[in-house]
């Protein structure tokens, strides 16, 4: 039979490994999220609540109502500002601000 001290021991040991290793995991997990974040599309949500960058750089281009650079990101390589584009473009079409050409409609169907 173990002396208390013992068994008291390693119940703290159990406890203590248990939680270093989901601290590993959480720490591990973060640096994972953090370096997606800029592949990301987020309006004011997740980390902070602050939107991604892309969504800053699109708002900006609302905001001084630079049309041609949102038609241009429609042809982009990254998904996410294609994403950004296409709803943009179609919401500003709805509204009558812009006429979406037969090239941009089919390249937003795809």
């Amino acid at each position: 039979m173990k002396p208390d001290y013992l068994v008291y021991l390693e119940v703290i040991m159990n406890h203590f490994m248990k939680i270093f290793f989901a601290l590993i995991f959480l720490v591990i997990f973060s640096f994972t999220s953090f370096s997606q974040r800029e592949k990301e599309v987020g309006f004011a949500c997740g980390f902070a609540g602050s939107p991604t960058e892309r969504v800053l750089v699109m708002e900006g281009f609302l905001y001084e109502k630079d049309f041609d650079k949102i038609r241009d990101s429609l042809n982009s390589t990254e998904p996410s500002i294609q994403f950004l584009s296409t709803i943009i473009l179609k919401r500003l079409d709805k509204e009558g601000l812009i006429k979406l050409t037969e090239i941009e409609k089919e390249n937003i169907l795809e």
